[in-house]
């Protein structure tokens, strides 16, 4: 952006620091923050505060495009060598981005909503399997393209990188063993059972882990969907997942349309044959682990990673990176809830076609002057594509 937008940009976000109440993390005064500038130039990091008046008043002074605190404390969190500031622990973090996600999505709301089912696994696996709480969770959006999710009980504190590693293994499945989850069933034959033969061809699916109970659920849910589906529609579903055709796919679904098969897999009793490979994988690499992708999944095991700050603004959009509690995750809508300015009007000079979906309105806009909301002029100027003119009207209401 030029000087002139950066000016304007800056004022408000000055403007937003002045006006909300700003959310320090748990042991704020020892963590280290670190700041993005607008100008060109590198993070100013080691930095500390000993009060929240601290914090606010560098915000308003400084300005910075991004803001973000260390997922550990420390001893000395202002040291400027990593050795000399004292870990003491920190904090299990999760960092769910749309860009780093296999995620087919054309939009920026449609990635944002894949983003969400995939945070919303997560925050299955941390509350059914390891146990915690509600209490134990915050989410945050991102104010980008995705979530953070924080884990704060006192026993993630003191975990070591290989440790959060094995967390992150398992719920992505990498490493799961199927020969525990699923035994064969075998039938003897003879008046003393000595040289009877095996029948592998009954598996049951036994429940010894999580991820039996998961499997097994996703199994029937997915059978169930596809006796709901139409032959020709659920034909062209199966032949859409990899390594499968339709030739399995039709007996697939003649499977999926049989009540007696269809219970007996609800009782964990699957004919191995009938259910392919392809879709053990497609259930469990599709459907059921997490994709936290290969930039995101060494965040977790950070164990002195900078995150952002919730309640700030993200620089890249401009818009609030929000704190949620997990009931108030399920009916956000990032692209309404986390608009931070919903007043006045602005001119910009935008250099390419653009659209748009801000506070439930859909904008499309041609390359060159357009007069916009302030918020969708902050957001398309912030994802560096135009340029601030003049603000319409007298002024602009924070």
């Amino acid at each position: 952006m030029d000087e002139r937008t950066r000016a304007f940009v800056k004022s408000i976000f000055r403007a937003y620091y002045r006006r909300e109440d700003i959310k320090m993390p748990l042991k704020f005064d020892r963590r280290e923050w670190g700041f993005m500038p607008f100008e060109e130039g590198r993070m100013h990091r080691h930095k500390a505060f000993r009060t929240k008046r601290d914090v606010i008043e560098y915000l308003r002074d400084e300005v910075p495009r991004h803001v973000y605190y260390s997922s550990a404390v420390y001893t000395d969190p202002s040291a400027p060598k990593m050795a000399e500031k004292g870990w003491e622990g920190a904090e299990l973090i999760f960092d769910l981005d749309a860009d780093h996600l296999q995620i087919k999505a054309g939009s920026y709301e449609e990635m944002l909503d894949a983003v969400k089912k995939e945070t919303i696994k997560l925050l299955r696996f941390l509350e059914d399997d390891f146990g915690f709480s509600q209490d134990d969770i915050e989410i945050a959006f991102s104010g980008g393209r995705g979530y953070h999710v924080h884990v704060y009980h006192p026993k993630v504190w003191k975990l070591t990188s290989p440790e959060r590693r094995e967390i992150v293994d398992y719920i992505t499945a990498r490493g799961l063993d199927l020969d525990r989850i699923f035994r064969p069933k075998y039938s003897i034959v003879g008046d003393s059972g000595e040289g009877g033969t095996k029948d592998a061809k009954l598996t049951k699916i036994i429940h010894t882990s999580s991820w039996g109970e998961r499997i097994h659920q996703g199994l029937v849910e997915f059978m169930e969907e596809l006796s709901e589906m139409e032959e020709d529609e659920a034909i062209e579903y199966l032949s859409g997942i990899k390594g499968l055709g339709k030739k399995r796919a039709k007996k697939l679904l003649e499977v999926a349309k049989d009540k007696t098969q269809i219970n007996a897999i609800k009782d964990g009793n699957i004919i191995a044959k009938k259910i392919p490979t392809p879709i053990w994988r497609y259930i469990i690499e599709g459907r059921m682990r997490v994709e936290l992708g290969e930039v995101d999944e060494p965040v977790t095991a950070d164990i002195k990673r900078l995150i952002r700050l919730p309640t700030s603004l993200h620089g890249g959009s401009s818009l609030k990176v929000v704190p949620l509690t997990r009931d108030a995750f399920n009916d956000f809508d990032p692209l309404v809830d986390a608009v931070a300015f919903d007043k006045g009007e602005i001119t910009i000079d935008l250099t390419r076609e653009a659209s748009i979906s801000l506070n439930d309105e859909n904008y499309s806009f041609d390359p060159g002057i357009n007069d916009v909301p302030l918020a969708v002029g902050l957001f398309l100027i912030c994802r560096g594509m135009a340029e601030f003119k003049e603000i319409r009207g007298n002024k602009l209401i924070f």
